[in-house]
């Protein structure tokens, strides 16, 4: 079995019985340091997630399998160009 650790609320406020709100850099650092040394090695973020990728983009990912979701695809005839985008933004 693989864990993921999922990273929304590094981005933005989460949670509807009990929202919590962003996790700061430095308190995300020390939890990614923690998932590493359990041997957890994959983070699930997504473009929606708030400033979960930019925030992680100051972390070290080197060892990190790094899963991001795009949102939903638009009715266009270019995905490829827009997807591109996403990603590049």
């Amino acid at each position: 079995m693989t864990l993921a650790l999922g990273a929304v609320q590094f981005g933005m406020p989460y949670g509807k019985a009990c929202p919590q709100p962003e996790v700061p850099l430095e308190e995300m650092q020390r939890i990614l340091s923690l998932a590493r040394e359990q041997g957890i090695d994959m983070i699930d973020t997504a473009i929606g997630y708030g400033t979960s990728e930019e925030k992680l983009g100051l972390c070290d990912m080197t060892s990190w399998c790094v899963v991001s979701k795009l949102p939903e695809v638009p009715a266009i005839t270019d995905i490829t160009g827009w997807m591109e985008n996403e990603v590049s933004a």
